[in-house]
């Protein structure tokens, strides 16, 4: 299923998850499940309400591209996944939390969720799920987005959370992998920027500062350095 720009789905209940994609119970559907993996593509519009906004259940796929995303539910999260999630952007709202991740077993629920992109204010970015004995299972990585929250988990045992990039208020050094730099960010409204250590080398002129740069984004061009006796052609 793929859902366009100028969609709009609302649900002011908040009992039940307002767009599903997978199976309430793989189990059940052994026979043809592989033939038919359910998926959803989403290129925009709005959605407002429900548990959740959207929900990845047994053994689905949901990939989010752009749209308006905003949770009712006071105790949920706006995006649930149990099994494939990739989020390339899009705005979403939560008064608690944007992604409840959960992890079951390695075939039909395996809890990988992947954001490269995004608009996401929070509480918490990452509510973690499955249980005390799926800790350390299934995986959430951060490429990139605009993460305006006070915490990047609510639970900070789990070690499923992987950042590689992205503009964060609160400080997410906890989570980021090895080779990316956490530094104060240029952008305004974020605290921390993660991602790439960009450096030059003037060739003996004057020092030119060093940049965090997101995967994905562009080196800002840096000020022209100096030489006595040379003029800078770019």
């Amino acid at each position: 299923m793929t859902i366009e720009d100028g969609a709009t789905v609302r649900n002011n209940g908040t009992g039940s998850s307002m767009i599903e994609t997978g199976f309430q119970n793989s189990g059940q559907y052994q026979d043809y499940q592989d033939e038919h993996s359910p998926k959803t593509v989403i290129n925009g519009g709005t959605f407002i309400g429900g548990l959740c906004n959207i929900k990845v259940d047994d053994c689905g796929e949901v990939i989010i591209n752009d749209g308006t995303f905003t949770a009712l539910a006071l105790s949920a999260a706006t995006l649930y996944n149990w099994n494939k999630l990739t989020v390339n952007g899009g705005t979403f709202n939560s008064a608690t939390s944007i992604l409840w991740n959960g992890y079951c077993d390695a075939t039909d629920d395996i809890g990988v969720a992947t954001t490269n992109g995004g608009t996401f204010t929070c509480t918490n970015i990452i509510i973690r799920s499955g249980g005390d004995a799926y800790l350390g299972k299934g995986l959430v990585s951060i490429y990139g987005g605009y993460f305006t929250e006070t915490g990047i988990i609510n639970d900070d045992t789990y070690t499923g959370v992987e950042i590689s990039g992205g503009y964060f208020t609160s400080d997410p050094s906890t989570y980021v992998v090895d080779g990316m730099t956490v530094s104060a960010s240029s952008v305004e409204g974020y605290d921390y920027t993660v991602g790439y250590t960009v450096t030059f080398n003037s060739n003996d002129g004057s020092a030119v500062d060093t940049q965090t740069v997101v995967p994905g984004d562009k080196v800002t061009a840096p000020t022209d350095p100096t030489l006595t006796g040379y003029t800078f052609k770019g």
